[in-house]
């Protein structure tokens, strides 16, 4: 992959739970949530008088992309369609205000530094594992995993008894799926979507191929990812 373009892509956070939610009204635009978990699902305890993270979700930016690559492969004379793998890595930076109350909510009171500590173990042993494993149709299985990991996790004190942690964040995702060729439009049937992404393409030159995605639409179904430039591998 010798270059790419994302924009911003916003996600709504997800409560934990709908208490005092609004409540959506049929034929009426969906409400807009009066709260959230501002403690990010945080769950602090003790091991061993150790603190230790049993739950935490990072929030973060949308992620750049800094590399992949993406395999095709044709399996009919005309080459109109067949399967690929599409590996894609991501780098960026999150940062979250843990507030005294969250801190001190589980029955316990810790400093901010034994908060980057157990959630830098956290980090490691859960956000580690390979995610999502998924297939497309029992006759024609594929796979897709997903690798988020957290680095250099710090967390600082400021006003109130809060602590402000910062971490690096990347992603590794691999995507295998059914491409389709039609004209100069190009869709990718993945196996973690129901619906197929569509990409316009262009050869030019010597091995080089550009993507942008089909009336704004994201390619490979990554949110915000509008255009790959991919250059041939020796």
């Amino acid at each position: 992959m010798a270059d790419a373009c994302r924009d911003p892509a916003f996600g709504t956070p997800v409560p934990v739970t709908y208490y005092q939610q609004p409540v959506q009204i049929a034929r009426q635009p969906t409400p807009m949530t009066s709260s959230s978990d501002w403690c990010s699902g945080l769950v602090l305890g003790t091991a061993m008088g150790n603190t230790v993270v049993t739950s935490f979700t990072f929030p973060h930016d949308t992620l750049g992309v800094t590399g992949g690559q993406i395999s095709y492969s044709g399996d009919d004379p005309q080459h109109a369609q067949g399967t690929y793998q599409a590996v894609v890595n991501t780098v960026g930076q999150g940062a979250i205000e843990l507030s005294a109350a969250c801190l001190s909510r589980m029955g316990t009171s810790v400093s901010c530094d034994a908060v980057a500590s157990a959630l830098t173990t956290f980090a490691g042993m859960k956000q580690g594992d390979p995610g999502i494993a998924c297939s497309d149709s029992p006759s024609e299985p594929a796979t897709c995993q997903f690798f988020f990991s957290y680095q250099n996790i710090r967390c600082a004190p400021i006003a109130g008894g809060a602590c402000q942690c910062n971490y690096g964040v990347s992603f590794s995702g691999t995507l295998t799926g059914r491409w389709t060729r039609v004209g100069t439009l190009l869709i990718h049937n993945d196996a973690s979507r129901t619906l197929p992404s569509q990409a316009d393409y262009c050869v030019q030159g010597q091995g080089s191929l550009s993507l942008w995605g089909h009336d704004g639409t994201s390619i490979l179904n990554q949110p915000g990812l509008r255009t790959l430039s991919l250059q041939r591998s020796p």
